[in-house]
């Protein structure tokens, strides 16, 4: 019973840090891709 709660536990643990590490890798490459295109509209502009 004891190791099956603790299996459950790091189970659980290792979905959450997964599934944080998705939304941060989503996040930046969001920005990444805002910025890039915020930079390709200020060249255009500019040229």
């Amino acid at each position: 019973m004891i190791r099956q709660e603790r299996m459950g536990t790091l189970i659980k643990a290792i979905g959450a840090l997964i599934g944080k590490a998705i939304i941060a890798i989503g996040l930046i490459s969001g920005l990444q891709i805002g910025l890039n295109l915020g930079l390709k509209e200020k060249l255009g502009k500019k040229c």
